[in-house]
């Protein structure tokens, strides 16, 4: 008896798009499919949420009479999809995912970790991507979460730290394409992504950094995660392309990833990262870089800059906030939470002198305000010799630090000084 596969689409999409790839699916795979089921959900109402979502999906799930068993049924989504599915995963408890009713998931473009269209308003996504007014429903709720930088896609990720797939986890397969879109909405176009999802936030491995500028000597914590999901890029193809798909390499990968074994899987993640590596590089230099700044006491430190630099180099720096980092978005709700696009080609030497005068004297500052050499009242400390807090980096920190194709999420934690004005007891 054939296995059953779940469609979820993405935001501002719906079933009916899926159709052709659901009967693609059905010939190819035969009598391994059963029946494909197409779900439909909410994506325009402002007043939906990811929560909202999670609910109803388990909802319809059981309405549908889908099978809830471990490991009884596959899914492929597409986009916000993959966030959605994510959601539900983690409503299960992503160590206890032996109960996770879901055995392999195809994560086409997802957007695990945003997307650099969600904060660009209703004119923009209306005019560009969908060619309608600009008097509608967005999904207000929903594209705060798709924001690049956003909380809600850090915590989804902090929720999976330390996760790697072992059998009896889903067998997730991430794809996403290299090629922007050719109309109007090439408009929408931008560095190392597909027209709306960047490669290295569809990329659900990811690493995660600590920096600890509390005490009198900052201290980096590099933490890396891996192996979350097999991870593939298929060249040609745009984040409206890849859903149907017309490249055969990528609707190979597709099916491939719908059946593939608990004990084959460890091979197809290397498989997949092997034939990304022979494809086209211009777009696959860049990192997604999210950080965090707090106090000591957990609050956002919403100002603030971030500082790339070595002593008496003034060339590392120029390279590095001028070519480097090719953007920076910081998040609407939470200025704390900033997005920076890396090229880790410079960053590392690939086309040009960044790796040139030595391996150490590299560093990273912060400067935060308020100063509270300024107020005098409440503020950081942070403008010392004019080069802010310190962690010493060498060359091999930067290219821990700076890997094309994924996300980091970095979190520094600065302290908050109070002097004795604030309060006094006479």
């Amino acid at each position: 008896m054939g296995r059953k596969v779940v469609i979820l689409h993405g935001w501002s999409d719906s079933s009916k798009s899926f159709q052709p790839l659901a009967s693609r699916l059905q010939t190819a795979l035969g009598a391994e499919v059963s029946e494909i089921c197409l779900g439909d959900y909410l994506t325009m109402d402002d007043r939906v949420t990811f929560d909202d979502l999670d609910a109803a999906l388990r909802k319809a799930w059981f309405l549908k009479g889908l099978p809830s068993q471990p490991g009884s049924v596959d899914m492929v989504v597409h986009s916000t999809g993959g966030l959605v599915f994510r959601r539900w995963w983690h409503s299960f408890g992503v160590r206890a995912a032996s109960q996770f009713p879901v055995a392999r998931c195809v994560m086409l473009a997802p957007a695990n970790f945003g997307s650099p269209v969600a904060h660009k308003g209703a004119s923009f996504i209306g005019r560009v991507l969908k060619g309608w007014g600009t008097s509608f429903m967005v999904g207000e709720q929903l594209l705060k979460g798709l924001e690049l930088g956003s909380p809600y896609t850090w915590q989804m990720g902090l929720m999976e730290q330390m996760q790697a797939y072992v059998p009896g986890r889903p067998m997730i397969t991430v794809l996403v394409g290299n090629q922007g879109y050719g109309d109007i909405r090439a408009a929408a176009n931008g560095y190392g992504d597909d027209g709306t999802v960047r490669i290295s936030t569809a990329n659900l491995n990811f690493a995660f950094a600590d920096v600890d500028m509390t005490g009198d000597k900052a201290k980096l914590g590099m933490f890396e995660y891996s192996d979350l999901c097999a991870f593939g890029v298929v060249s040609g193809e745009n984040h409206g392309s890849i859903k149907i798909p017309l490249n055969e390499k990528g609707f190979k990968y597709l099916c491939t990833g719908l059946t593939v074994t608990p004990q084959a899987f460890p091979a197809w993640r290397d498989e997949l990262k092997a034939k990304t590596a022979e494809v086209r590089r211009e777009n696959l230099v860049y990192q997604n870089t999210v950080v965090r700044v707090r106090d000591q006491d957990g609050n956002p430190v919403p100002d603030y800059f971030l500082e790339f630099y070595r002593v008496k180099e003034n060339w590392f720096e120029r390279r590095m906030h001028g070519d480097a980092i090719v953007t920076t978005h910081a998040y609407s709700d939470d200025p704390s939470y900033r997005c920076f696009l890396i090229n880790c080609d410079v960053v590392n030497g690939g086309i040009g002198p960044m790796s040139m005068g030595g391996t150490t004297g590299y560093k990273m500052s912060l400067s935060a305000l308020p100063d509270i050499a300024k107020t005098k009242t409440v503020g950081y400390d942070t403008f010392k010799d004019g080069n802010g807090i310190e962690v010493d980096l060498t060359s091999d920190d930067l290219k821990r630090l700076f890997v094309p194709n994924r996300t980091l999420l970095v979190n520094i934690t600065v302290k908050r000084m109070r002097s004795d004005k604030v309060f006094k007891i006479s």
